[in-house]
């Protein structure tokens, strides 16, 4: 049983449900039952390793540590406690312009359907397009001056001649189904115009019978069966692409008919896996996404499976701040700025501010569950998070062992909300 006691300095705020300026505040907080003991502290103060910025514009000496904290891993999952943070945005920009100076990452892949990742991708690669346009219209989120910020260094980076090595930009997230149907059937124009038409009418059955199914199978197969002509007729990575569709199809098909269970979850991780089989063997890969996505409670789980000790997953905890989110149940949707509760004084992020330290990462894979000063992260407590939908009467919480969340926890006191580029 933990023994309780007081952090010096502790200020307890009542905060009363408001709107006023678009902001909003949530939660009423009692006396915090602690449940954390000094020799807790003790160790956590010894293992925090701080950084003096997340700002990408500066120096980057003080992420040196990442070196010994990456190792050789190759795929650098990379969460957050919110989907509209300002320093959480910063911070991973930092990161991915440190793993690709100092350690050979090759590329970054973020919750963007694959379709438009292509075209963002085009741009960093070829200066084509205008990345504040591409990101128009896809999740409001990331329609932000932090996001355009990091396309467009790393933009700069594949324009530098002295960069032999260009990085790429791949995206995860699934497109409707409708727009996948149509990127197939565009490829098929291109590569094989009489077949146009078969495809244009696989395509065309909605219904959830088991000869839709069939028509939609068949389309996949046309393209499996003729991969050597057709990627001779375009490129492998357009065949790959168009192949990729296919199955994205196959897979909305499924879900809706709950063909063999399979679910929404299982189409994550099955374009999660694709997406990082993009990066090639030798590929170096940071992969930006929500702590609820990396987590080993989630897909960090079936990665960690697959992937092993070539994986390093972060998540990202914050005392106190603001954030944008979009209003639960609000219609038309509507953006806010929302500004977290107090947390409880038995949750990991209450603990994390005792150190005193403005920000600083947590490697807890030395940890062990039986040390009395280690047991803590073992142990379930809650830590705040918030999705692009943020529904206020419920703030929403993980409550799970830490240690067997993330490999690293990187922590800010305070934090503001991210810069929306059209709200």
């Amino acid at each position: 049983m933990h023994k309780k006691f007081l952090f010096s300095g502790l200020v307890l705020l009542i905060l009363l449900t408001a709107c006023k300026g678009g902001l909003v505040k949530v939660g009423l907080t009692s006396t915090p039952d602690l449940t954390f003991t000094p020799a807790d502290l003790t160790w956590l103060k010894a293992h925090t390793i701080p950084f003096e910025t997340s700002d990408p514009t500066q120096p980057l000496q003080d992420l040196d540590f990442l070196k010994g904290m990456v190792g050789n891993a190759r795929i650098v999952a990379l969460g957050d406690a919110t989907d509209g943070t300002h320093e959480f945005f910063q911070m991973k920009q930092r990161m991915l312009e440190y793993l690709v100076e100092k350690m050979g990452f090759t590329a970054l892949m973020m919750p963007f359907d694959y379709l438009q990742a292509d075209r963002i991708n085009a741009y960093i690669q070829t200066g084509e397009g205008n990345a504040a346009e591409l990101l128009k219209g896809f999740a409001t989120l990331f329609d932000a001056q932090e996001i355009l910020d990091t396309i467009e260094w790393m933009r700069r980076y594949d324009a530098d001649p002295a960069h032999a090595r260009k990085i790429s930009f791949y995206g995860f997230a699934t497109p409707s189904d409708e727009a996948a149907r149509q990127a197939v059937t565009q490829f098929i124009q291109k590569v094989n115009p009489p077949a146009a038409a078969q495809i244009e009418d696989d395509y065309s059955c909605w219904l959830l019978n088991d000869t839709c199914m069939k028509k939609i199978q068949d389309g996949f197969d046309l393209l499996k069966a003729r991969q050597t002509d057709y990627t001779a007729k375009s490129s492998p990575a357009e065949f790959e692409m168009a192949l990729h569709g296919a199955r994205i199809v196959i897979q909305n098909v499924m879900i809706s008919s709950k063909s063999n269970n399979y679910d929404y979850f299982s189409q994550y991780i099955e374009n999660l896996q694709w997406t990082l089989a993009q990066a090639g063997p030798e590929g170096k890969v940071v992969l930006w996404a929500h702590n609820s996505d990396v987590s080993m409670f989630s897909a960090g789980d079936s990665l960690r499976q697959q992937y092993g000790d070539d994986l390093v997953i972060f998540g990202i905890l914050f005392y106190q701040g603001s954030f944008n989110a979009i209003r639960f149940a609000s219609y038309p949707s509507t953006m806010q700025v929302f500004h977290a509760p107090e947390p409880t004084g038995d949750s990991y992020d209450f603990f994390l501010q005792a150190t005193g330290l403005p920000g600083f990462f947590l490697d807890m894979r030395s940890a062990r569950p039986d040390s009395p000063d280690q047991a803590w992260l073992f142990n379930p407590h809650s830590s705040y998070v918030a999705g692009a939908t943020y529904d206020l009467n419920n703030p929403p919480t993980f409550n799970e062992p830490l240690a067997k969340m993330y490999d690293v926890v990187i922590y800010f006191k305070e934090t503001t909300p991210s810069e929306l580029l059209n709200p």
